[in-house]
């Protein structure tokens, strides 16, 4: 019996994550557009980016659709790739144009942001197009 225990916890793998303050919930607060310098509070259309491991899904409140993207963190930068919008009914679709992943805050299938500030109640990102303002959950 100790041998069986033994080797079942050795065969599992427990995914640990080094994200630091980046892993969690996050809520879309405000986008400022850096080419026309407007701001939009985007708190009502309960967007929200939730990080994982190398995952990130997306959600708007609005239409409760969701998306995911990988991603990476080094130092300061935060690179998102390979979005898919989630079909509990079928496969994901992969998501062809950028136009389908405005309603979450993104503006391209591969961007790159700047992290401005990282805490463990607030975040800014900023990329070539936008500033985006979080607060986590």
């Amino acid at each position: 019996m100790a041998v069986g225990v033994a080797m079942l916890m050795a065969s599992c793998e427990l995914e640990t994550s080094d994200n630091g303050k980046l892993d969690g919930l996050w809520q879309l607060c405000r986008i400022d557009t850096l080419t026309t310098g407007t701001s939009a509070d985007m708190r009502e259309k309960m967007i929200s980016w939730a990080f994982q491991g190398r995952l990130m899904q997306v959600r708007c409140g609005e239409t409760m659709r969701e998306a995911y993207l990988s991603f990476e963190r080094r130092a300061d930068s935060l690179i998102l790739s390979k979005p898919y919008l989630s079909d509990r009914e079928a496969d994901d679709i992969k998501v062809e144009h950028a136009e389908e992943l405005y309603r979450y805050g993104l503006q391209r299938l591969e961007e790159g942001y700047k992290v401005i500030d990282l805490s463990s109640k607030r975040m800014r990102l900023k990329s070539e197009l936008v500033c985006i303002d979080f607060r986590k959950y």
